[in-house]
């Protein structure tokens, strides 16, 4: 069943070498029945994968990239893999439905089917696809599986509405979720920068799209993840790196270390830490940068956080 999962997951099945000889005793060819999809396997030089016509039926499962809702079912009609509804999709194996709810390539009609499906998992996938249609999204975000919320609130393609609701919401791992997404307005960050939960914060800290107040308040965080946060933020200002850089806490100067925005000068300072691993690390940074100028590309040398400083 296993690999039956993996084939039409389109993923196929490697064996290590100290099966080769017992691999060499296998059949040539074999089938497989999962969920009541059958399926053909064919034995390769790197372990078995589906044949043509069961790739044919994987391709309609998928839908293919471009491939239109009417171009999915003809192809499942012709091969009788009751796939002729979107909705003969919870037939299929759970892996399968999985895999057809993560492909951004998937079309939004079946999506909006999978995000109905009988499985939560399944559902999840579908609520963090940002292919899924905007109506199923909003239906997810009353899921009473948390993770299926956590993922539509981690959704790029969200509404913004939708991720100002998911944001105000009780459930502190999907505020985390909507703390972490890039796509999420400005005010719903400054509010979560204040969120009491620590681990929304967190996500909060390491969002680009964070705004610079908001990144200041953090960097004073009582809690080391946060600040840590910020210090590995590039969006975040040159001079809010820089006394980073001097925090008592050991991630929060290895974030700023490997912080590409941070300035020569803070670096410089991180050099000499009294940690050897600070050091080294430090050490290596501006080696990095100077090589960097020394080949001419010194605007890629240059801070990504500069043009923030005075924001």
């Amino acid at each position: 069943m296993k690999i039956m999962t993996y084939a039409v997951a389109g993923l196929g099945v490697k064996e290590p070498a100290s099966r080769a000889k017992a691999r060499a005793a296998r059949p040539a060819r074999r089938v497989v029945t999962c969920d009541g999809v059958r399926g053909v396997l064919v034995r390769g030089e790197e372990g078995w994968e589906l044949d043509n016509e069961s790739e044919v039926r994987t391709l309609a499962a998928l839908g293919g990239s471009g491939q239109a809702l009417d171009r999915f079912r003809a192809m499942a009609k012709t091969l009788d893999a009751g796939l002729a509804d979107g909705r003969s999709l919870s037939r299929l194996n759970l892996q399968v439905r999985k895999t057809v709810a993560y492909n951004e390539n998937t079309p939004p009609a079946v999506l909006e089917d999978l995000a109905a499906d009988p499985v939560g998992c399944v559902r999840g996938w579908a609520a963090g696809n940002s292919s899924t249609p905007v109506g199923a999204l909003r239906k997810l975000t009353a899921d009473p599986v948390t993770w299926v919320r956590e993922q539509a609130a981690g959704n790029s393609s969200a509404p913004v509405d939708l991720l100002d609701a998911l944001a105000a919401g009780p459930d502190p791992s999907v505020r985390g979720e909507a703390a972490r997404n890039a796509s999420t307005p400005v005010g719903a960050l400054r509010a979560l920068a204040a969120d009491p939960d620590w681990g929304t914060r967190v996500g909060v800290a390491g969002n680009a799209s964070t705004p610079v107040d908001a990144l200041r308040a953090l960097a004073a965080d009582p809690r080391e993840p946060v600040r840590a946060g910020v210090a590995g933020n590039e969006s975040a200002p040159v001079d809010l790196l820089e006394g980073l850089a001097a925090d008592p806490g050991y991630w929060v100067r290895d974030s700023v270390v490997a912080n590409q925005s941070a300035s020569t000068k803070a670096l410089g300072r991180l050099a000499g830490d009294a940690d050897y691993r600070i050091r080294v690390g430090a050490a290596a940074a501006l080696r990095r940068r100077r090589e960097s100028l020394e080949g001419g590309d010194a605007r890629s040398a240059e801070p990504r956080g500069e043009e923030r400083r005075q924001r």
